[in-house]
């Protein structure tokens, strides 16, 4: 970001972008690098902790009296996503830190109404089934389908 965060959101979304570039990061350093003020972080921490989206990891401190809350996102954390670029359907489930759980990957026919609605229902169905054999529940998931709905142009 190249300005300071205004709102909450705003703030959410510095924050969690950070995490997630970092891995890992102290309330100061996330507050530096993400150009807000020190006490900032604080409200929208205890939230996303709330929501499960993060955790607080407790570290030995690197210098007398340094930090040792490491904040990061909560691996436990499973998302999905179905996305149509072209004539290809991408579908995955990965952890909020980007580790990739499963994914495949299928061609798009050329779309129709109905056979856009038989090709994401079935793509709907491989993170139902993976999540069920690995007892994993999908805090979120996420669907792209660009160009779909848009009249042909001449």
């Amino acid at each position: 970001m190249s300005e300071r965060p205004r709102s909450r959101r705003q703030t959410r979304v510095a924050i969690l972008g950070e995490l997630l570039q970092s891995g890992g990061i102290f309330r100061r350093a996330l507050a530096k690098a993400g150009r807000l003020c020190e006490v900032s972080p604080s409200h929208t921490l205890s939230d996303l902790k709330a929501e499960g989206l993060i955790a607080e990891v407790r570290r030995p401190a690197l210098y007398f009296s340094g930090p040792t809350a490491l904040m990061s996102l909560d691996d436990s954390v499973a998302l999905g996503a179905i996305e149509r670029t072209g004539q290809r359907l991408s579908v995955g489930v990965a952890s909020m830190s980007g580790q990739s759980h499963g994914s495949a990957r299928s061609l798009f026919p050329t779309p129709t109404a109905e056979s856009a609605s038989q090709v994401f229902h079935s793509a709907l169905a491989l993170p139902r089934h993976w999540t069920r054999r690995h007892h994993v529940e999908l805090s979120q998931i996420d669907i792209c389908a660009t160009g779909l709905g848009r009249p042909e142009l001449p």
